[in-house]
């Protein structure tokens, strides 16, 4: 593409992470995601609180703290098929793409890795670039979320 090998795969591989990250924040509606995710906690906990109980109306609640919580699984899960054939049509093309091109291409390793092994195929360094670019995304988008939906402490004008 224009630069060595392993720039040029780490770039796709964050770009990949990227593309990936914005069909995350298109496709799942996060803040559904999340009262799911605190709602299905709460119920564990009070799951906890009834399975050391052992009394009879405690397993029928129990019964019926799993059904509620089972629905509220089932509910979380609705998103990810429209997320996964998204993916598919957008990333098939692509790793096509990119295997035609760097199919046999071995990436030389920098220093500290390099002391373990001295070029790594092309696949797996993309794995690592992206594993990293995905962790690194990922904190960024939280931090931002969680600036932008704190709560501005009141001040009193007194």
């Amino acid at each position: 593409m224009g630069f060595s090998p392993a720039v040029d795969i780490a770039l796709v591989a964050v770009l990949f992470a990227v593309i990936s990250r914005t069909l995350q924040h298109v496709l799942v509606d996060r803040e559904k995601m999340e009262s799911l995710q605190k709602g299905i906690k709460e119920k564990q906990k009070k799951q906890k609180e009834l399975m050391a109980r052992k009394d009879s109306g405690a397993a029928k609640e129990l019964e019926t703290l799993n059904n509620e919580m089972m629905a509220m699984m089932s509910e979380s899960m609705k998103g990810f098929p429209r997320l996964m054939i998204a993916s598919l049509v957008v990333f098939l093309p692509l790793w096509w793409l990119v295997a035609g091109v760097y199919g046999s291409t071995r990436v030389e390793l920098f220093y500290p890795l390099s002391m373990f092994k001295q070029t790594i195929g092309w696949f797996w360094w993309y794995f690592g670039v992206s594993i990293l670019a995905s962790i690194v995304i990922g904190k960024v988008v939280q931090g931002i979320h969680n600036a932008l939906h704190k709560k501005t402490p009141e001040v009193n004008v007194s």
